[in-house]
C-alpha cells in the first residue's frame, strides 16, 4: 500500500527539515523491529476505509506476572518470595535498611518485583513500616510487633 499524505503542507515541512522517513520505509523498519519477538508481541494491522489501525507491542517490556524478569538465581539468593520476605525480616532485625540494600540480598533484579512481591506484603501485614521520607533514602524497620526483645 502506497502512502498518502493526507496534510501535505505538515509533510512538506518535516521532508524539508530532514524530521521524516521517506515515504513507505515505516513498515518495513517495523518488521526488522519485531523480527525475533515472540508471536503475541508481534504488530497488529487492522486496515478500515479512511484509516489504519496498528497496534505495536513493547518488547522490551516485561509482564508482572512473567517471573524469569523479575528473579534470577544469585549463589546464596533464596527461592521464593516468602523466604525473601523472611530474609528481610532478619536482616532488619539488625536495624533500618533502604530497599537498595535489601534487594541486594534477595534473587530479585526488577525493584518493582521486589518492592511488589516481597516488602509490601510486609507492609500490608503491618510486619514493616516504611520511614517518613521518600526517595533512594527511604528506609525500612521492623515494627514493634516484629521487634525481638533482648
Amino acid at each position: 500500500m502506497p502512502s498518502v499524505r493526507r496534510n501535505q503542507m505538515i509533510a512538506a515541512c518535516l521532508d524539508v527539515a530532514n524530521l521524516m522517513e521517506r515515504g513507505g520505509t515505516g513498515f518495513q523498519t517495523i518488521a526488522d523491529a519485531y523480527r525475533n519477538a515472540p508471536v503475541e508481541k508481534q504488530p497488529v494491522v487492522s486496515s478500515y476505509p479512511g484509516f489504519l489501525k496498528l497496534i505495536l507491542f513493547d518488547v522490551q517490556f516485561a509482564e508482572e506476572h512473567e517471573e524469569p524478569s523479575d528473579r534470577t538465581e544469585m549463589p546464596g539468593g533464596t527461592s521464593s518470595p516468602a523466604e525473601d520476605r523472611e530474609a528481610v525480616m532478619r536482616l532488619l532485625a539488625t536495624g533500618p535498611r533502604t530497599a537498595k540494600e535489601l534487594q541486594s540480598m534477595s534473587s530479585y533484579k526488577s525493584r518493582s518485583g521486589f518492592l511488589r512481591s516481597v516488602l509490601n506484603p510486609l507492609i500490608k501485614k503491618n510486619r514493616i513500616r516504611r520511614s517518613e521520607s521518600r526517595g533512594p533514602k527511604t528506609t525500612y524497620e521492623l515494627t514493634d510487633i516484629d521487634v525481638p526483645e533482648v
